[in-house]
């Protein structure tokens, strides 16, 4: 009744707990949410100001390329003048050259000395004019190669312009987009409530809203009545309690009383385990051997249990078991402990049945002396089976059972 009365209250408890335990919850819940609201908000606005961010970035490198741009185009046209006036200066010093070797023509088709001054002075200009035309082819190559430089970084400098513009309008586009996103999920939160102190990001707060959740599921339905309830059973648990008190103390009476009769139970078994050990062993130095018997969970008297270790020629005894004996070993440690054992188990018949089965002729015989030996002064009688031969002693019966034709008859064969 104690047990059915503390279940109900326990029940009882329980539900009371869990109608606090809900409204509690029913009320984190309601601030989550509001919460929750507001960390989108926040999400959002800083989802906006990383935009704005990031499209003024794109205007900044905007200006700067075309800053690079204006400054290429200017190069551009320097270079484009250089270009024709090394171009003119090459033709001016072309004319020249042609000019001159026309001259040099004349003079040698005169006959004119090449040691006279005058031959000497154009020959010079000549080769002025022709080093000087080296020079400008030089520096004519040069500045080819860097007008085709700034032309080709004026050509990327352009692509790329118009690809952060284009990208510029694409997140302008965005940011309208975003910006009317903002406000509804402003006033979205603004119906559920004011922004608290202190907002977390959203990941946060769905994870705390996903465990309340949780736990209002586990928790289920919930009596409203369950305060009422729990006031009831606590009354009628209480008066219970004080009847369980006395029963309680009669039942610590009835342990001491079996505590008492298991430690009896402990000392006869010990008592008796010692006597088979001492006619075990006995048995087994007949046979060249040696063992022992011993009791394991004594201290637990539902799980107490007999271990039998034996060990032959000299060996130290080990635990009987399928893998470490032989069957012969087997056998005589099995007939040796049932041996031991009958001096302590009251039986008016026993019977011991192929009991020589692996042994040797030698261990036979022992084995058969000490049942022989067991049998005498017995008031219980002992039948030995075995389908081997025997050594039939004195004031003993032998029994054959022969498989033969024919009708079974009862003989007694006589020396």
């Amino acid at each position: 009744m104690l047990e059915k009365a503390k279940a109900n209250l326990d029940y009882w408890r329980g539900e009371y707990e869990k109608l606090k335990v809900r409204n509690e919850l029913l009320m984190r819940k309601r601030e989550l949410e509001v919460e929750l609201a507001w960390s989108k908000v926040k999400r959002k606005s800083s989802s906006l100001n990383e935009l704005k961010s990031k499209i003024e970035s794109l205007r900044n490198r905007l200006k700067a390329l075309m800053d690079s741009h204006g400054k290429l185009e200017s190069e551009i046209k320097v270079l484009e003048g250089d270009i024709a006036n090394v171009e003119f200066e090459r033709r001016r010093l072309v004319d020249l050259m042609v000019e001159y070797a026309k001259i040099i023509g004349r003079l040698e088709a005169f006959n004119v000395s090449s040691t006279s001054d005058k031959f000497d002075d154009v020959i010079s200009k000549f080769s002025k004019f022709k080093v000087d035309f080296e020079g400008l082819c030089k520096r004519f190559e040069s500045l080819i190669k860097v007008y085709v430089d700034r032309v080709a970084s004026k050509s990327v400098l352009e692509y790329r312009i118009d690809d952060l513009s284009s990208e510029i309008k694409f997140r302008e586009r965005d940011l309208k987009s975003l910006e009317d996103e903002f406000k509804s999920i402003v006033a979205e939160a603004e119906a559920l409530g004011s922004a608290p102190s202190i907002v977390r990001g959203v990941d946060d707060v769905y994870s705390d809203l996903l465990v309340v959740n949780t736990r209002l599921e586990t928790l289920g339905e919930v009596s409203p009545e369950a305060e009422k309830m729990y006031n009831s059973f606590t009354s009628t648990f209480n008066d219970l309690v004080e009847r369980a008190r006395i029963l309680s103390e009669n039942r610590k009476m009835i342990l001491e009383e079996l505590k008492v009769r298991v430690e009896a139970w402990r000392k006869a078994i010990s008592d008796i385990i010692s006597g088979i050990n001492s006619i075990y062993r006995g048995i087994l130095i007949g046979l060249d051997a040696d063992g022992i018997v011993r009791i394991t969970n004594s201290d637990d008297i539902d799980n107490a249990g007999l271990e039998i270790l034996v060990g032959f020629k000299g060996s130290k005894p080990i635990l009987l078991d399928g893998y470490s004996q032989s069957g012969g070993e087997r056998t005589i440690a099995i007939i040796s402990f049932l041996l031991a054992s009958q001096k302590f188990i009251k039986s008016p018949f026993r019977a011991v049945d192929e009991f020589d089965v692996h042994m040797d002729p030698r261990n036979r015989e022992t084995i058969f002396k000490n049942i022989l030996s067991f049998f005498k002064g017995e008031e219980a009688q002992y039948l030995a089976i075995t389908p081997s031969p025997i050594i039939v002693g004195e004031n003993v019966n032998v029994i054959f059972v022969q498989n033969v034709g024919g009708k079974s008859e009862v003989k007694v064969v006589s020396k």
